[in-house]
């Protein structure tokens, strides 16, 4: 992963030896990161006085995070812990920019799918929480999420069973005005909006939408033309499920 460099990518400076040994066993490295001067995502998010995002400013995020999000599948890896937590903000010459971090979980594809049970619950997709095969459709899926947290302020699916959440949420087709029906931002839920979600929030992986069709979606209308570049890759990929095997960059 630390080839790649991207201005959504937290970029990993060097790697440092520990010249100190603590036990004859082991060897201690320390990884050095850009440096991003304005935290993360959540604890931005938190320090709103409205606690969240407006419909325009939540997509600009999520915008850039999928630009750093298409790089990592690109390059034939998943990420497997995309959250608000692991999406850093940098003071760059333009404005803000926002990147993603944190690449403990992720690993390349080259079996096509993945097994591990992991990343962060709220976050995770249907078929990690029911222990199933997986592959890159589980980073769409948080995206979703991320998206709903920073609109709303709180996460679509909640409890002790989350899958149970989710099924009784999903298995119809997910309603966005249905499950904030309480919350006061209800009246801003647009039929795009609406709809996004409902293709994003889908239990099975096979029918979930794909980045190709997320990144064209109308919601993204004003977006569409800085992902140009990478549709024919996401094209060919997702006519075998994401599971395209590529060489190492």
């Amino acid at each position: 992963m630390h080839t790649l460099k991207h201005p959504n990518l937290v970029w990993q400076e060097k790697v440092l030896e520990s010249t100190i040994t603590f036990n004859a066993a082991s060897a201690y490295y320390f990884m050095v990161l850009e440096y991003c001067d304005m935290g993360n995502l959540l604890t931005y998010q938190s320090k709103l006085k409205s606690k969240t995002f407006s419909l325009s400013e939540a997509l600009e995020i999520l915008v850039e995070v999928m630009k750093g999000l298409r790089l990592v599948h690109e390059f034939n890896y998943i990420h497997r812990d995309i959250k608000s937590e692991n999406v850093l903000i940098k003071t760059g010459e333009n404005g803000r920019q926002f990147k993603i971090a944190d690449f403990g979980f992720a690993r390349p594809m080259n079996t096509g799918h993945a097994n591990t049970i992991c990343g962060t619950e709220k976050y995770m997709a249907p078929e990690i929480l029911k222990n199933q095969p997986y592959n890159r459709s589980v980073d769409i899926w948080a995206l979703g999420i991320l998206l709903f947290f920073m609109l709303f302020a709180e996460y679509p699916f909640k409890g002790h069973d989350l899958y149970a959440d989710i099924h009784r949420k999903c298995h119809e087709g997910f309603s966005l005005r249905h499950v904030i029906a309480k919350h006061e931002k209800v009246k801003e839920v647009t039929p795009d909006l609406e709809d996004f979600f409902r293709q994003l929030f889908v239990i099975d992986s096979r029918k979930r939408i794909s980045f190709s069709a997320l990144a064209t979606h109308p919601l993204l209308k004003a977006y569409h033309h800085q992902f140009e570049d990478s549709r024919k890759f996401y094209q060919a990929t997702e006519k075998n499920g994401y599971n395209m095997v590529y060489p190492e960059p």
